[in-house]
């Protein structure tokens, strides 16, 4: 210790020198250093927080957009500047609207051919009766038919089935009885094709009744109805010999009527496992690969019925009771108690991404939206009728009606935002990229002008809004993309146009 009197150097340090502040407090923590750098150090966490927070959120976007982006149905991203890809006539839409890009086609001569994927396969030859007849004239005759199960996209199909026939149903706006004439068939077969190249792996001649024969796939199988004047036979054959497994006739109810063609109206068609099959005004029966009757529906189209196949493949049947409409999801057992049954028509699903679970849609003075498998109603909203189409994605549930597009969360029902009506044009589809609820608004008044608009899902903001290509119009969501019509042509020279 200094003594008394005794001389110390001192050293001066000027103000805002650290170690004045060290100097001043000996044995004590440098406070301002350590304020400071704590000050620092927490901006630091706090930028490095909210710089991870971003991450994350970005990240989680891209990957929602990234699996939206997988499902069928929805589109390429799209943005603000729509162009014209390419044009496609008439004859050749089949790659736009057919399945898997497949399609068959008729040359002026009445031969016959399937194309997909850019392979064709010749089917028939020559047809002297056909090639009187213009090939845009002829509606019926031969089919192209997919094996895949109902509600599966088209290119999950291994198998082609064809029935070929020389003859048809043509349009005759000269007929004296109507403008549906029949063309008889001279020959019939069946021809499978591999659906990974068009490769003919087996065919087989089929013996046809006197009109237009009606046929569905069922994995292995091909049922074939051939009508007669005296009734309806349905056989299941099949699809490689042509073998018969069984078959089954229905008598003509007495007093039955046909158009001035001759043609009856026979439904024939897959629904799930079974087949859906109704002869001339006799319920629709659902039968098992065995042959055996699962299931016999009450009443016929005209007794107020009527059958449909939802988006999913499942069944459905709308019928009016006491003046209010009805609709029925036939259930997948065939057994009537787990039928389903809601109010209203169905309303179209463009695209279900899975994020609500089980919703089924359906509309008349109301929204309603219901249980699937239950049937028991989640929640309505009777500010939405004439619910066309819906689209869900993400939680929410994206509705188009004839004026207006509307969101609701999916779970709760309660409405996050909705357009406003606009004068000289409506809303006509609803699609989307991932990134956007993408509305298709065409015109309700000559002058007005048909776009595109973008709209974030979220909040309902409009991103960007898109004016047709010149010369374009009646845009809708196609096979996830967009395609319009051309309107600078029509008659023989009618097209299609992709956009992009």
């Amino acid at each position: 210790m200094a003594r008394r009197g005794e001389l110390q150097d001192v050293e001066l340090l000027e103000e805002g020198d650290d170690r004045a502040d060290e100097e001043a407090a000996p044995g004590a923590a440098p406070a301002r250093r350590s304020r400071r750098t704590a000050l620092i150090a927490v901006a630091l966490v706090v930028v490095v927080t909210l710089a991870g927070a971003q991450w994350f959120v970005t990240a989680r976007e891209r990957a929602a957009i990234a699996a939206l982006a997988t499902l069928p149905g929805v589109l390429a991203p799209v943005d603000e500047h729509l162009d014209v890809e390419r044009r496609v006539p008439a004859e050749d839409a089949a790659e736009l609207f057919g399945y898997a890009g497949g399609s068959l086609k008729r040359a002026a001569d009445g031969s016959q051919s399937f194309t997909r994927a850019g392979r064709t396969t010749p089917l028939l030859g020559p047809s002297p009766a056909l090639a009187q007849h213009d090939t845009d004239d002829i509606v019926a005759g031969s089919y192209c038919m997919p094996d895949n199960a109902p509600g599966t996209h088209p290119s999950t199909a291994g198998t082609i089935v064809c029935l070929v026939s020389d003859g048809g149903l043509v349009f005759d706006m000269e007929a004296d009885d109507g403008s549906l004439v029949r063309v008889p068939a001279t020959t019939t077969q069946v021809m499978v094709l591999s659906a990974a190249d068009g490769t003919i792996t087996a065919s087989w001649p089929v013996d046809v009744g006197d009109e237009p024969t009606v046929f569905a796939v069922l994995d292995d199988a091909v049922a074939i109805a051939s009508t007669a004047t005296t009734g309806t036979t349905l056989t299941l054959h099949d699809v490689l010999t042509g073998d018969s497994r069984w078959s089954r006739s229905s008598p003509t109810p007495d007093g039955a009527a046909t158009t001035a063609d001759g043609f009856s109206n026979v439904a024939l068609f897959r629904v799930g496992d079974v087949l859906a099959y109704a002869p001339r005004e006799q319920p629709l029966t659902l039968i098992a690969a065995d042959g055996t009757v699962v299931r016999e529906l009450p009443g016929t189209i005209g007794d107020g019925f009527g059958w449909a196949t939802d988006e999913h493949g499942r069944l459905t049947v709308q019928s009016t009771v006491a003046g209010k409409q009805r609709t029925i999801l036939l259930a997948d057992d065939a057994d009537p108690a787990h039928d389903v049954t809601v109010d209203g028509n169905l309303a179209y699903a463009v695209l279900d991404d899975g994020s609500v679970p089980g919703l089924l849609l359906s509309y008349d003075t109301e929204l309603h939206v219901w249980d699937r498998s239950t049937g028991e109603e989640r929640w309505s909203d009777d500010t939405v009728v004439s619910a066309s189409s819906v689209l869900i994605m993400r939680g929410r549930v994206f509705v188009l009606t004839s004026r207006v597009v509307a969101a609701f969360d999916g779970d709760s029902g309660r409405k996050l935002w909705a357009t406003t009506a606009e004068d000289g044009v409506a809303p006509s589809t609803i699609s989307t990229d991932g990134r956007h609820l993408l509305v298709t608004l065409e015109p309700t008044l000559a002058d007005a002008s048909p776009a595109l608009v973008a709209y974030d899902p979220a909040s309902g903001t409009e991103v960007f809004r898109s004016p047709y290509p010149a010369g374009v119009g009646n845009v809708s969501p196609i096979n996830g993309r967009l395609v319009g019509i051309d309107t600078t042509t029509d008659g023989n020279d009618f097209s299609y146009v992709l956009l992009r």
